[in-house]
Formats: C-alpha cells, sequence, structure tokens
C-alpha cells in the first residue's frame, strides 16, 4: 500500500500576496547587478537599468512574460555523471545540500576551506 500526502505551506490567497508583492518590489526597489554583461542582457529584454547604481528594475510585464516562458519541469545536475535531480513532478522535493566548499573569512581578510564550525 503506498501513501501520498500532500502539504500545501501557502494557501492560493497567500501565494497571489507572495507573487504582486514581488513583482512590486521587482519594480520600484529593483536589484542590484554587478556584471555590465548582465545588465546588458536585462536592459534588453525591457528592464530599467541605471548604471551609476547598478540598480535593474523590472518591468512587471517583463516578469509575468519570463515566468510564462519558463519550463515548470526540469532537472537538476548533480556532481555525478548521468545523474539528475528532477524538479516541479509533483512529488515531494527535498534537496539535503552540502555546505560551501569555500568561505571568504572577512576577520582575516581571506578565502579558506570551509569548516564543519561554518555551519
Amino acid at each position: 500500500m503506498s501513501v501520498i500526502t500532500t502539504m500545501q505551506v501557502l494557501s492560493e490567497n497567500e501565494r497571489t500576496q507572495v507573487h504582486e508583492r514581488s513583482l512590486e518590489l521587482l519594480k520600484k526597489t529593483g536589484m542590484r547587478v554587478d556584471t555590465a554583461w548582465g545588465r546588458r542582457i536585462l536592459k534588453g529584454g525591457g528592464a530599467h537599468v541605471d548604471e551609476d547604481s547598478r540598480i535593474v528594475r523590472f518591468p512587471p510585464e517583463m516578469v509575468e512574460e519570463a515566468l510564462r516562458l519558463t519550463p515548470r519541469k526540469f532537472s537538476l545536475g548533480t556532481r555525478r555523471p548521468g545523474m539528475k535531480f528532477p524538479m516541479n513532478t509533483g512529488e515531494c522535493t527535498l534537496c539535503a545540500d552540502g555546505g560551501a566548499v569555500y568561505i571568504y573569512d572577512a576577520q582575516a581578510a581571506i578565502r579558506r576551506n570551509g569548516t564543519r564550525e561554518d555551519w
């Protein structure tokens, strides 16, 4: 006998609120994009770019179109050749990921290997 458990974290109304507030945030506040290449691509796609501050603001229509074109199901690659991690297949997806391989230690101003203590 198999048991199927469905878990819904947010209601439909809550998901709508998150989406609408995200669109507003991307439109008004935007995000900093530090690469000129990235800003150029986003500007070409219809985003509003302030080169001085490096802030990119996204019109809601641009975000909606990007979401419409984005595949709902996809697979993440893994470190093992030939393996895939399918996402959005209608099943629970848990991804226990390891820690960062490298850490930037701001106190010592160095890049070093990550350690258990960094967790």
